[in-house]
């Protein structure tokens, strides 16, 4: 989810880890500065471990790209990131969990920076609910590899053992949520397209979809770059659905062009 307020921000950043998987270039993750309060039984050193794995997984796709500091904040209102910087033009995140829920951290994470990566802006919302969709594939998506990732090479030794409770999570999500085959997809946005510009974050419905585009993505994980030119053009306040997906492919460069495509048929777009 975003908004637009923000709360001030104190604390110092913790130590810049690099990035380092098979066909990416070692470079810094994005430096994020974590509250120090209100996580429970958390330890802001674990704490920092679990996020920073949870952003490696989409940011090894995105090889050129620059994004401002991420505060980190905990928050009881649910997760979100915020359209506005704060004092020290640092992306503010919310994140609503605490104690060792990792789980439910990266989860969360992977969503908000989603956001993130797409340039979030707030201008026209009528499309809203399609980026939320990709920040709920983005979720399931980096779960996914964390366990991979924690099955060679957790954050720690002992924490090895903790790759099938994120698989497991991630299992639970896509077992509950509604399946739709993906000859159905034009149908289902049809039948809720209304809805689905009023509404953006229905989850029931951004979670159904984001199954198809989980596999689109685990096919073709070096699309997620493509995302960076998502919201790269000002949204009208009524811009149509089609419009919006090919703005988005003229937006992006030709390495990218075909999975957008893709995505166009996927809805039976023109």
């Amino acid at each position: 989810m975003r908004r637009r307020s923000f709360a001030p921000l104190l604390l110092a950043y913790g130590t810049g880890l690099s990035l380092s998987r098979a066909g990416a270039e070692s470079r810094p993750l994005p430096a994020m500065r974590i509250s120090e309060d209100g996580w429970g039984d958390a330890r802001i050193s674990d704490l920092r471990a679990v996020l920073n794995s949870a952003a490696s997984i989409l940011w090894s796709y995105f090889p050129n790209r620059k994004i401002e500091p991420i505060y980190i904040n905990r928050t009881h209102t649910g997760p979100m990131v915020h359209y506005e910087r704060n004092y020290l033009m640092e992306i503010v995140m919310d994140l609503d969990s605490e104690g060792m829920l990792w789980c439910q951290y990266s989860y969360q994470f992977g969503h908000e920076f989603c956001h993130i990566l797409s340039g979030f802006d707030k201008d026209g919302t009528a499309n809203l609910w399609f980026e939320e969709t990709l920040c709920e594939t983005a979720s399931l998506f980096t779960l996914r590899h964390m366990a991979d990732q924690w099955r060679t090479a957790p954050p720690f030794p002992n924490w090895k053992s903790y790759a099938n409770a994120l698989d497991d999570y991630a299992d639970k999500v896509i077992k509950d949520r509604e399946k739709i085959p993906p000859a159905g997809l034009p149908a289902f946005y049809r039948k809720h397209a209304d809805d689905l510009r009023a509404n953006p974050t229905r989850r029931e419905l951004n979670g159904a979809m984001s199954l198809i585009f989980l596999e689109m993505f685990e096919q073709s994980p070096t699309s997620w770059e493509s995302i960076s030119w998502l919201n790269s053009r000002p949204s009208a306040r009524e811009e149509t659905f089609p419009f919006y997906l090919n703005k988005w492919l003229r937006a992006a460069p030709a390495r990218h062009q075909t999975f957008i495509a893709g995505i166009i048929r996927a809805f039976d777009l023109k």
